[in-house]
């Protein structure tokens, strides 16, 4: 098994300005994404990013860099698939190996551990599937979410809301990515052209590793989290 981490990370980020730089205790988010993929048993790690300075911290965490990201690929809503796709090539071309797995890490959910990653690929192999994602359980239940349809206000999942459906502990568990990693295999990746390759299955992670940093909110409640778990680097 020939897998490759590809730790996403560009440096022009907009809701939060140069985010993958924002420091949760002493390190960079990029760096509490890197040591995790490192401590893992992925074979290799990169970091596709175009900034310099996310390269550099990368380095510090012990990443290499072997390519720069293209800037075309680093706009607003670049799809994951053209940017896995490209860090792969770039990596295989200049390493002369060929991975048949990769994992997929976003440095926006930090606390992701070492056996999330390892946990995943095992389920993906063990369980002969096609992609195996970490994720969280939805507090959140969409029984219970409305939204306006032609001026009414309905439940999104159509049918009447029963009274016996008003107790989240009754419904049945849904689960969101926590967006720490996805494992792939490539052939499937190539082969569907999405992440989400079938057959699929999750890893299930606890709320207090599932931090997803999106708002600045995100981020406050994130150094929140890191100060009352006293969580540490992987």
């Amino acid at each position: 098994m020939n897998t490759l981490a590809i730790i996403v990370a560009r440096g022009n980020s907009k809701r939060i300005p140069r985010k993958n730089l924002k420091k949760i205790g002493k390190y960079p988010l990029v760096y509490w994404a890197a040591k995790a993929a490192i401590k893992s048993k992925v074979d290799n790690v990169v970091i596709s990013t175009e900034d310099e300075k996310i390269a550099k911290v990368g380095e510090k965490a012990g990443i290499k860099r072997i390519f720069w990201r293209s800037k075309k690929l680093t706009k607003d809503y670049t799809d994951d698939l053209d940017i896995i796709l490209d860090a792969l090539k770039k990596t295989e071309i200049k390493l002369n190996k060929k991975f048949n797995t990769i994992a997929l890490i976003q440095p926006t959910t930090p606390f992701i551990r070492p056996n999330h990653i390892n946990n995943c690929l095992k389920k993906l192999h063990k369980n002969n599937l096609s992609c195996v994602f970490s994720a969280r359980i939805v507090k959140d239940h969409p029984r219970l979410v409305w939204h306006y349809k032609k001026k009414q206000l309905v439940p999104i999942l159509k049918s009447k809301i029963l009274s016996s459906e008003q107790h989240f502990q009754k419904l049945d568990r849904n689960y969101i990515p926590n967006g720490g990693v996805w494992c792939v295999k490539v052939s499937e990746l190539k082969k569907q052209k999405s992440v989400y390759s079938y057959p699929i299955d999750i890893v299930e992670v606890p709320f207090k590793y599932s931090i997803d940093i999106d708002t600045h909110e995100d981020l406050l409640f994130a150094r929140l989290m890191f100060k009352e778990y006293k969580i540490k680097l992987s």
